[in-house]
């Protein structure tokens, strides 16, 4: 036989047949599994049904209630994200520039390609995405708001109230 079909084979069988053990053994359990559950049903248990000495099901759980407004902190990570990615892939692909210039003699502006587009779309998405978290979001309830004159505590009763002062520590 020759080498390039030997190489050829084992190629081929060797990305094929680990596929073929992972098929032939899920088809193995379910075909289990399909046995188990008709052994149950002849005789007269229910599936599902916890048997002796088998770990217990855990209880079920109700459906969580449904998400409450967006707040929009999904836009901010991601933005954040793909910012992390762009510029990743924008400081690794940027030398690439320098050795085009060294090699080829081509002068490129500031280095740049389009090989650069790899970073530069994923960075520019991001920085969009956390632009509109920064541009949408809504104002904070926690933001420190000086109290007005009417919101000041009223007096016990039975006392007085003292008299307002400017703010020097002297009585109007």
């Amino acid at each position: 036989m020759d080498p390039a079909t030997k190489d050829i084979l084992l190629a081929f069988f060797g990305c094929t047949v680990p596929f073929g053990l992972l098929l032939a053994f899920v088809l193995l359990w379910r075909y289990m599994r399909h046995r188990e559950v008709l052994r149950m049903l002849e005789l007269g248990i229910p599936p599902g049904t916890p048997t002796p000495g088998a770990a217990a099901t855990p209880p079920v759980i109700a459906m969580p209630a449904p998400p409450g407004p967006p707040t929009g902190r999904a836009l901010l990570a991601w933005g954040l994200v793909l910012v992390g990615v762009g510029l990743a892939f924008t400081f690794a692909l940027w030398p690439i520039g320098f050795l085009v210039d060294q090699e080829s003699g081509i002068r490129l502006p500031l280095a740049l390609g389009p090989w650069m587009l790899v970073g530069f779309v994923p960075l520019f998405i991001g920085l969009a995405l956390t632009l509109t978290y920064v541009l949408t979001r809504p104002a904070t309830a926690g933001a420190y708001a000086p109290p007005s004159p009417a919101e000041s505590p009223a007096p016990p009763v039975g006392e007085e109230a003292p008299p307002p002062t400017t703010g020097l520590g002297e009585a109007r």
